[in-house]
């Protein structure tokens, strides 16, 4: 599960290439919550972001998007590896691939 703050679209995503801080909580079964900071750049090819640890700004994990409507697509490289450039997984690369759907409200 993961909430983002403040989100009434996907749209919103990209607030944070204007300076505007975002934040997302992340929720596993069995794991304490993790809320990460994160930033997008929409002008890189394709569409990156990267999350940091909000107490010291650390780097984690850098990823890349895209968004279509309401479907957002991201591909996330494990904790502290280089960020993917393609919306590919292949078995022990340590990448996740989400397709997220909007449900309106």
């Amino acid at each position: 599960l993961v909430k983002h703050q403040g989100a009434a679209s996907f749209g919103n995503l990209d607030r944070s290439a204007m300076g505007v801080p975002l934040w997302l909580e992340l929720m596993q079964r069995g794991r304490p919550t993790m809320v990460v900071s994160y930033n997008v750049n929409p002008s890189k090819s394709p569409s990156g972001f990267t999350w940091r640890l909000p107490n010291g700004g650390v780097i984690f994990q850098e990823g890349i998007y895209s968004q279509e409507g309401e479907t957002l697509v991201i591909c996330v490289s494990s904790i502290n590896a280089p960020a993917a450039t393609q919306f590919v997984t292949q078995p022990g690369d340590d990448r996740m691939l989400f397709v997220l759907q909007r449900i309106a409200p």
